[in-house]
This record gives C-alpha cells, structure tokens and sequence, in this order.
C-alpha cells in the first residue's frame, strides 16, 4: 500500500468520523440515509472527491456521545478526544492520533437546516514518516430513509 493511499485513507477516515459527531441530542437534525459530500486540499494540492452514505437512526442521535462521539482507531492509531463542544446549529471537536500516525484533528460542522450541513476537519501531523497537513470540506445531505445496504457508524 503506498503511503499517499495510507494518508489519504487516514485522513477520510478522520474526517468521516468526526462528520458523524455533529449529529447529537439538541441539534435539530432528521435520523435516516445521508450522503456525504467531501473534497480538500493536501500539501497545497488538490484531494479526490468522496461521496459516502451513513445510516443514522433516531436512537443513535439521541446519544451522540456514545454512538459518535468516540475517536477512530485504525492501523495501530490510539486517538483520543481533547475538545468537544455542541450548540443547537453547530458541533466543533479536536482529537489527537499517536502509534503509527501522529496526527492532531479538529473540525466543526454547521447546519442550515434538519437536513443539511457544511463542515471542515483539518489534520495536521505525521503519518508513516510523511508530514501531513490537510483541510477537508465536507458537505452532508438527508437523502431519504434508511436502506438495507447502508452502513451505520
């Protein structure tokens, strides 16, 4: 696997998880199928678009925390959250990465609506001996209700 797939992937996956943090009790926000929308910048350069769909019942937006609200883990990362914070409209976070991936992430999404959200997650640090500095735009939109072949957080 070359190391700009591995940072790319890392960094997707951060922003992804982070992303599934905004949707939390005291937001006015709908549960079911969201496809999510995400482009950025590495090094200046440009990062390939994603487009991804979650599943997001009602019972796992009544407890964002525990659904949500816990950092990933992947390819021996340990990360941990060091800020979280949470208003009717909007959710900020920072987390930080140590093991294999050193990395600091911190992000905010703000909603116009119950069914609409525009957010950035930026990730600076090092993964794989590589310098890491990227900025991600993510872009979240209802799409109906839940289906059989969609994913959950």
């Amino acid at each position: 696997m070359s190391k700009t797939f591995t940072i790319a992937s890392f960094t997707l996956l951060i922003a992804i998880a982070f992303a599934t943090n905004a949707r939390g009790a005291g937001l006015a926000v709908d549960s079911g199928l969201w496809k999510v929308t995400s482009s950025g910048q590495r090094a200046g350069g440009p990062l390939p678009p994603s487009v991804q769909t979650q599943c997001f019942t009602q019972k796992e937006l009544d407890d964002p925390d525990t659904a949500f609200g816990q950092p990933p883990s992947a390819n021996g990362e340990t990360c941990k959250r060091t800020a979280f914070h949470q208003t009717a409209t909007s959710v900020s976070w920072r987390f930080e990465c140590t093991g294999q991936a050193v990395v600091a992430s911190e992000g905010n999404v703000n909603f116009d609506s119950r069914t609409h959200y525009k957010g950035t997650v930026k990730t600076t640090g090092n993964v794989m001996g590589q310098p890491l500095n990227d900025t991600l735009q993510m872009e979240g939109q209802r799409v109906g209700p839940c289906t059989s072949n969609a994913t959950t957080p």
